[in-house]
């Protein structure tokens, strides 16, 4: 944490703490008990690179996911496949609030109102707080029509993309996060995508490829790349399907440059997201983008269990060869925080604080009123596979 970061007493300061008392924990899966104390100290060392007003704000979203998670009844008929929970600001009554938020695919009334009674929601949830100086416990409650996520770059039967790859060589432009990829099947069959970042193991310096499992493939897959011709690059070496992530590992000889293609900047270490904060990314097709998240935290309505660290949304422009794209903090973050919180002259500290990386875009044949993107923590990511990301400390 940075010296004007200072503890306030209703905060968990080890991970055995966060264990205890956060609301997602309670509700996470304990099979692995490994496992989810790595998470758990993943999740506190990314909450606690946050300014406090951040991590107030996080750990306020949190506590009302976690109960609108454990009161799904109050959904009613709304629950469905095609249905998410999650939680983002929204402006009601003319100020922005957080808010719990189910959003369908299903369509509604025009008026907010109307829709809500018609499921027989409620208009706010209470919600107990551990947060200092929260305005009562009542949140509302947000229902809204939103297009399912579809996973970009992901190949069809009949759709092959047949091209022969090249070796690789010592003239070629390094790698860089940002830089179209994809991974090819034995049939030579490509799935198109964006190179996330540049990793490694722990405790290690040589460099390992992170893209999603869609674009880069099952273990084995080729990974190629376009920059300074097409060429085989590499291969993969772990994916897990669920998370949507995978690590390949380059062929002789690699070139990498782990700056951020939108300002050649070196990324900072990974964060959570919180809502409404500005972000932007560098996708192999739509290039630079700029937006702001949608929803800190975003699950499926009818998935059996939750995780500690859940995926968000943000309303950022995105395409299909975008999946894989790194999506991190906007410079001024946090409006207004760094005059009040920052030493004089001291530059954003969340500046390129990596978010996550996006693993899906809204269906382009039905957008919806609200088109987000979709991402998967950076944090889980690198827990889940226990690397390090090449980054600004």
């Amino acid at each position: 944490m940075t010296d004007y970061q200072e503890w306030e007493s209703w905060e968990p300061q080890s991970s055995d703490a966060w264990l205890e008392v956060d609301p997602l924990s309670r509700l996470a899966s304990r099979e692995n008990q490994q496992e989810f104390a790595r998470l758990a100290n993943a999740a506190l060392a990314a909450y606690q690179r946050l300014p406090a007003q951040l991590r107030r704000q996080v750990w306020r979203e949190r506590e009302i996911l976690a109960s609108l998670w454990s009161r799904r009844s109050v959904v009613g008929p709304v629950l469905a496949e095609t249905s998410w929970l999650g939680v983002g600001r929204r402006s009601i009554a003319g100020r922005r609030t957080l808010a719990a938020i189910i959003s369908t695919e299903t369509p509604l009334p025009p008026d907010p109102i109307e829709a809500r009674e018609a499921y027989g929601l409620p208009p706010e949830l209470e919600v107990s707080t551990r947060v200092p100086g929260v305005e009562g416990a009542g949140v509302p409650v947000v229902l809204e029509q939103t297009a399912g996520p579809v996973r970009y770059g992901v190949v069809k039967p009949g759709e092959w993309a047949l091209a022969s790859s090249e070796q690789a060589r010592n003239d070629v432009a390094p790698l860089q996060s940002g830089d179209e990829v994809a991974g090819e099947d034995r049939w030579g069959a490509r799935s198109p995508g964006t190179l996330a970042a540049i990793v490694s193991r722990e405790q290690s310096v040589q460099p390992l490829m992170l893209s999603v499992a869609h674009v880069f493939g099952p273990v084995g897959t080729k990974v190629i790349a376009y920059r300074g011709g097409i060429r085989a690059v590499g291969k993969v070496i772990m994916a897990d399907i669920g998370l949507d992530a995978a690590i390949a590992e380059p062929y002789m000889p690699w070139h990498f440059d782990y700056r951020l293609k939108a300002d050649d900047a070196l990324p900072a270490l990974p964060v959570q997201a919180t809502s409404d904060m500005p972000v932007r990314m560098w996708g192999s097709v739509s290039k630079f983008q700029q937006g702001r998240v949608d929803q800190a935290l975003v699950v499926p309505a009818g998935a059996g269990a939750i995780g500690m660290l859940v995926p968000f949304s943000a309303s950022i422009p995105s395409s299909p060869g975008d999946s894989g794209a790194l999506i991190v903090a906007e410079p001024g973050s946090t409006p207004g925080y760094l005059a009040a919180a920052s030493p004089p002259g001291s530059s954003d500290p969340l500046a390129g604080a990596m978010l996550g990386m996006l693993i899906a875009g809204p269906n382009p044949k039905n957008p919806g009123p609200r088109p987000s993107a979709w991402a998967v923590p950076l944090t889980e990511i690198v827990e889940r596979f226990q690397i390090q990301v090449w980054a600004r400390q």
